[in-house]
């Protein structure tokens, strides 16, 4: 379904060296199924990290920057003030400090508010339509909302870029062991989980093995890490702020991830994955994947010792029967249209007045 004129979507999300990158890009998944409708996108927020700069930039969205910080009155100001300069009939909030004062205030100035969340974090909402794409969403997670609030709820509803769409129909094989080892703890890593995940590989001996590590290059531990893989010797390479990311997931026999955006990526290609947890956001995603068998969620890293690490890693690799098992799961969860499904919610939305917009429910896909 498209609209003419075509509709402007605004994306309000932050990319810091801090936080990483993932609200940016699970939202950037939602611009281009905007786009592929016949919409046009503006992004307005923090981007630290030099190559997510650049892929917005890529994309051809207009990047309107905010030189507010996150969820202040400044920061409001701006957002009502693009939003009405560009003529948004959409905005899109990603990022947990936009509280449900700050959706409140965004919704009376646009026509049609979005808020991008995870298990309920936030606690109260303002915003026409909540989007919880994790494994294991429901509507419990969202009491405090507006009678006429739409809910987007689960991974039929993963945000997926098109590099990772494309891999829809490909089909995974299953080795014996697994030698293809790829590591990927988000984009910036702060409290640099990768060096515990380096030094357990490196006890694991035997075998042909690759490691692959994907991190950013604007990451604050990046000498750290160069020194700690140079040290492992040819079989470990880093990989910087990699654009094809898909493909190494192709690639890979297995996966060590943290959860967020990574596992319905890791889903739809059918990796299996041993799950460290970073943060509280992820902990319910990755114990729904866990439960359905498509990976193992390990707890969190600080946790996680680094014998033991090993060991599961070492447990993992010459696991047929379960990475085939967890590679089938993976593919059940995350089928790839995710996006284009939010867009066909939000392009039905705007021929619909706000008290008529939808009852209270999650919203069902006929696709």
């Amino acid at each position: 379904m498209t609209v003419s004129p075509a509709p402007t979507l605004l994306l309000r999300c932050d990319a810091r060296v801090a936080t990483g990158a993932g609200h940016v890009m699970r939202s950037l998944a939602l611009a281009q199924a905007w786009c592929d409708a016949g919409g046009r996108v503006v992004h307005l927020g923090a981007l630290e990290l030099p190559a997510v700069r650049a892929r917005l930039e890529k994309e051809e969205i207009f990047l309107a920057d905010s030189p507010a910080e996150t969820a202040t009155p400044a920061d409001l100001d701006r957002t009502r003030g693009v939003a009405c300069e560009q003529g948004a009939s959409w905005v899109v909030l990603d990022g947990y400090r936009f509280t449900g004062a700050f959706q409140r205030s965004v919704a009376e100035a646009v026509p049609h508010l979005l808020m991008i969340d995870d298990f309920g974090t936030i606690g109260d909402y303002g915003a026409s339509v909540i989007l919880d794409p994790n494994f294991g969403a429901s509507e419990e997670y969202y009491p405090r909302r507006s009678a006429h609030t739409r809910l987007l709820l689960g991974a039929s509803f993963a945000l997926l870029r098109r590099e990772f769409v494309r891999w829809r129909d490909w089909t995974r094989s299953t080795p014996p062991v697994a030698r293809k080892i790829l590591v990927t703890l988000g984009g910036s890593d702060p409290d640099y989980a990768t060096e515990k995940v380096i030094a357990a590989l490196s006890r694991i001996a035997g075998g042909e093995r690759e490691v692959k590590i994907v991190a950013s290059a604007s990451s604050r531990h990046r000498a750290a890490l160069e020194k700690s893989v140079a040290a492992c010797g040819p079989a470990f390479q880093l990989l910087f702020d990699v654009s094809n990311l898909d493909e190494w997931f192709a690639w890979a026999d297995l996966a060590i991830t943290a959860g967020g955006l990574s596992s319905w990526e890791r889903s739809l290609l059918g990796l299996p994955g041993l799950i460290l947890l970073l943060a509280e956001n992820q902990r319910l995603g990755a114990e729904a994947s866990h439960a359905a068998g498509a990976a193992r969620n390990l707890g969190w890293f600080d946790q996680v010792d680094e014998q033991d690490l090993a060991a599961a890693i070492q447990q993992a690799i010459g696991d047929h029967a379960w990475r085939a098992e967890a590679a089938i799961a993976n593919r059940r969860l995350v089928d790839g249209r995710g996006a284009e499904r939010v867009v066909a919610a939000l392009l039905d939305s705007l021929s619909l007045s706000p008290e008529n917009l939808h009852p209270p429910g999650p919203f069902q896909s006929t696709k």
